[in-house]
């Protein structure tokens, strides 16, 4: 195996002292769900030797679809889709099945007008956090307060979450990309196996159908063979660069170059479009047209403000090039060994997939805590503690010294301040210490710090007008 050299970075070796919160920063979800989900990253890992030798899998899905009926009518439906979808319509179609209730308008959450709204909401989250299709059933079936099915189901279900792991990565990879339409097709499914009983038929004013076991089409079965590949694709929880980015360079190099210019942006010392450049990397005005000296304008700020030259950022008119720095991260486990070890010589034998777990609070409105005082019970995922993470932060080539000291003062900076990763840090999440690190920037730190006092004047007036040093207002003065 190459092994990396030794190049310009930064190196922690991070390990959690309280459990980690980091929620999926985009709207993943639409529908009525109390559960915030842990940022992903979509991972190609590698199947087992052992896996791929338990068995012909075209012959355990045909003996899962003998133990399957549905009505005639939906399987032109049926043949329209591939291999994957075939099965996770079914695995859908079980749940309004298994739990109509006597009264026929469902069990738990999965009742009442809302119910297959719930249920997609469910099975949504479940394929984002679960790997195999027995996990998705436990995991929709409690967040539904659905009880155990009865005995006549468990042969489907078994049959199911016995298929091999290529299979049921398959399927599951169908539910993550064309849930919407797996949804539609095991209501129908359910309907149409209704429909094969006369009484209901005529009841519903629906053409009664017969109950067939569903087979696969030469081409469907086709798509099983080509999603039997050597790796399988599986979101795992990550940390984002973004988020990285911000709570160990950004935040904490902003405020220290104001602390050490004496300026106090709650004081009005600051322009608020100086304050969103610094701490979020600023924006972009609306009908602007970008400077014909844009590029002279930039190589001035970045040899003025080093924090800035690490980080880039836009101005109202333009945006700058690339920054100095790259960050990534990886949580210490097994699916990240190949590149831990090769980074920081780091293993784990512990799999990320099995340390994820819900924490679940009770946010009571004003009042007291009935309904009426807007209490609400409400739960997000999380990393326990203990759970370890590297990050690297490397610097492009000629990167100058002094932009390096910005950003490991930044580093030292953020532990001091408490050292938090992820988010609600205010109810006591993501806590970390630091296992190792690699700081070789010392000096260059130091010189930063002395740099900014021999210029502080100076620094301090380009950040009050808005013009770092260059003569033209960069940022809103509003």
């Amino acid at each position: 195996m190459l092994i990396r050299p030794q190049t310009d970075r930064i190196l922690l070796h991070l390990e959690l002292t309280t459990s980690l919160a980091h929620g999926e920063a985009g709207a993943n979800r639409v529908g009525p769900s109390n559960l915030s989900l842990l940022h992903r990253q979509l991972a190609l890992l590698p199947v087992s030797a052992s896996a791929s030798l338990a068995g012909d899998p075209l012959l355990r899905i045909s003996a899962t679809l003998n133990l399957f009926l549905v009505g005639d009518q939906v399987l032109p439906f049926l043949d329209a889709l591939d291999g994957p979808q075939v099965l996770a319509c079914l695995l859908v179609s079980l749940f309004p099945q298994i739990y109509s209730g006597e009264d026929g308008e469902g069990v738990g959450l999965f009742s009442g007008m809302q119910r297959y709204q719930y249920l997609s909401t469910r099975l949504g989250d479940a394929v984002v956090s679960c790997t195999t299709l027995g996990e998705l059933w436990a995991v929709v079936s409690r967040h539904l307060g659905l009880p155990h099915p009865v005995e006549e189901w468990h042969a489907p279900l078994l049959a199911l979450c016995t298929l091999l792991p290529q299979t049921q990565a398959a399927v599951m990879h169908a539910l993550r990309q064309t849930l919407p339409l797996l949804m539609m097709g095991g209501r129908e499914i359910a309907e149409s196996v209704k429909c094969c009983n006369p009484r209901y038929a005529t009841r519903a004013s629906r053409p009664l159908q017969q109950a067939v076991v569903p087979t696969l089409s030469d081409a469907q079965r086709a798509t099983f063979q080509q999603a039997l590949p050597e790796r399988q694709a599986v979101l795992l929880p990550a940390l984002s660069g973004n988020a990285l980015r911000h709570v160990l360079l950004r935040a904490p190099g902003a405020v220290r170059l104001l602390q050490a210019l004496g300026l106090d942006p709650q004081h009005d010392a600051v322009p608020v479009g100086v304050e969103r450049f610094l701490f979020g990397g600023g924006n972009t005005a609306a009908k602007v047209s970008t400077p014909s000296n844009a590029d002279l304008l930039e190589t001035t700020v970045r040899a003025r403000y080093p924090f800035v030259d690490a980080l880039g950022g836009a101005v109202d008119r333009f945006l700058f090039s690339r920054s100095q720095v790259a960050i990534a991260s990886w949580i210490v486990c097994r699916e990240h060994n190949a590149a831990t070890e090769e980074i920081a010589g780091l293993t784990s034998q512990v799999s990320l997939l099995d340390t994820i777990y819900e924490e679940t609070r009770t946010r009571a409105g004003i009042g007291g805590k009935d309904a009426a005082s807007g209490q609400m019970i409400f739960s997000y995922e999380v990393l326990p503690l203990g759970t370890q993470v590297l990050v690297e932060i490397r610097f492009q080539p000629w990167t100058s010294p002094r932009t390096k000291g910005a950003m490991q003062q930044a580093v030292q900076d953020w532990y001091a301040s408490g050292a938090c990763l992820g988010a609600k840090n205010a109810q006591g999440h993501g806590v970390c210490r630091v296992l190792r690190a690699e700081l070789p920037y010392a000096q260059e730190a130091a010189d930063y710090l002395i740099s900014l006092e021999t210029e502080r004047e100076a620094l301090a007036a380009g950040l009050r007008d808005a013009t770092f040093g260059t003569g033209m207002v960069l940022c809103a003065q509003i």
